[in-house]
């Protein structure tokens, strides 16, 4: 299956007008992005939507995918349709066609701060790890198209496939889409009380229920309902996928 920049990051146009200055001003970008991965567990990796190709590309990523970087960076994202199973591959280009029409609805200043993610699988091997893909703006064009975007790949904690989301930074809504409608649905982020969010930070920390309860002077019963009470509001089963949700939506601060 021959797989373009376009089956993962669909736009409406094509990038242009970046020039060799531009190009030359990015050597401190790789050097901290390379920095910041030697921290992390996370793959990570730059396409560049300019000269269609992969700008960096973290030494862990082996470990995803059981390619090396320079084999990664010589397939460009086809190696995405070596890994991927082919259904999920083809949700993600069906999801990527409509995410281009609400990308274009953002204003440049939402397009340059937001993030968007999926779950999915990658094979390796006999095994086949369910994925959290997030891709990220770094620089757009002068039109307010992407032309660098930062990628991270990390274990999912959720269970299925799609979860497709578009975040919008420093505000209250964000967008996920509907498989079963075919669709974008603006949604409220969920907030957190104070009870809440000190039950998911000890949970963090590996705090069993009798130990939280025992924190924060309250019986077992009183934090038994409440991580039952999160778990529906934020629509989870687990203290995993909470945690999970929390960060990504940034409902943990204290």
């Amino acid at each position: 299956m021959n797989t373009t920049y376009d089956d993962f990051f669909i736009f409406p146009h094509t990038v242009k007008g970046i020039t060799d200055a531009d190009y030359d001003k990015l050597g401190l970008l790789i050097d901290v992005t390379d920095a910041f991965a030697r921290n992390l567990y996370n793959g990570i990796y730059i396409v560049d939507f300019f000269k269609k190709g992969l700008l960096y590309v973290s030494p862990n990523i082996s470990s995803w995918c059981g390619l090396s970087p320079s084999e990664i960076m010589e397939l460009g994202l086809e190696t995405y349709a070596r890994v991927v199973p082919p259904a999920e591959l083809e949700l993600i280009r069906a999801v990527g066609r409509s995410r281009a029409q609400l990308f274009e609805q953002l204003t440049i200043k939402e397009r340059a701060r937001c993030r968007m993610s999926c779950d999915f699988h990658i094979i390796q091997g006999k095994r086949q790890n369910l994925v959290q893909h997030t891709i990220t703006p770094i620089a757009l064009d002068r039109s307010g198209l992407p032309w660098l975007m930062l990628c991270t790949i990390a274990l999912s904690a959720r269970h299925e496939v799609g979860n497709f989301v578009l975040r919008l930074a420093n505000s209250g809504v964000y967008y996920g889409y509907s498989i079963q409608e075919h669709k974008w649905i603006r949604k409220e982020i969920t907030s957190l009380s104070e009870m809440e969010r000190n039950v998911l930070a000890l949970s963090t920390q590996g705090y069993t229920v009798t130990d939280i309860a025992s924190a924060l002077c309250r019986s077992v019963d009183t934090v038994k309902a409440c991580k039952r009470a999160m778990f529906a509001k934020l629509g989870v089963k687990s203290s995993v996928e909470a945690i999970s949700i929390a960060i990504n939506h940034r409902l943990m601060q204290l």
